[in-house]
């Protein structure tokens, strides 16, 4: 029962973002391809990878901040992309991001592409985040019995700078709280968990 409605909660509350930012996504789009025509370097809007979230395996998307010929030679060339197959080592070299890229980065916009993962039920909103393949982390027993979230405790305390509304700082915390409360009370703590991922957001200061 706990996780069908939690389940609901996640169907209306993305679809109530997705159609709130609607206009959002298509000023994304539409600068995103306005760089492209200008630096004549066409990509993808949306680029994926594999992730996992309760022992499984998914496509994680998000949007597209790279530069498509540094994201080429880093598919081809580098090592770890090879092992863990996660766009996530890229994007540490600054010049592989574009002008515009480098705006959603700060702001987060990359990861709106997680928005119908929620949708699709491979990830919930709130829960531990999902890791690529080859991490050991993912035998860990919040990523065994929890899905995946776009934001969770340790998610909103590494944003946040430590400075979060939550009391709770694990992903183990979280799963004690989902397995010891009632569906309600986890809906409570799933909110506050949402509002200080939002509050990440507006500091803008991702990386």
């Amino acid at each position: 029962m706990k996780e069908l409605i939690k389940r609901i909660f996640d169907i209306v509350i993305v679809l109530v973002l997705i159609t709130l930012l609607l206009p959002v996504y298509i000023l994304i789009f539409i600068a995103i391809f306005m760089e492209q025509i200008i630096t004549r370097d066409f990509g993808p809007f949306i680029v994926s990878e594999p992730r996992v979230s309760r022992g499984k395996i998914f496509k994680l998307y998000k949007l597209n901040m790279y530069k498509e010929y540094k994201r080429q030679e880093y598919l081809k060339n580098s090592f770890e992309y090879k092992k863990f197959q996660t766009w996530s080592y890229l994007q540490k070299d600054s010049s592989s991001i574009r002008y515009f890229g480098k705006i959603m980065k700060s702001t987060y916009m990359d990861e709106l592409g997680q928005f119908f993962n929620i949708l699709k039920g491979d990830m919930s909103f709130v829960g531990p985040r999902p890791l690529p393949v080859g991490y050991d982390l993912n035998n860990e027993l919040p990523r065994k019995v929890l899905k995946a979230g776009l934001v969770g405790f340790a998610t909103n305390r590494a944003k946040n700078e430590g400075d979060t509304i939550s009391k709770q700082k694990t992903d183990e915390e979280y799963l004690e709280i989902y397995k010891n409360s009632s569906s309600i009370e986890i809906l409570q703590v799933d909110l506050i968990v949402i509002l200080d991922g939002f509050r990440a957001v507006l500091k803008a200061k991702g990386h």
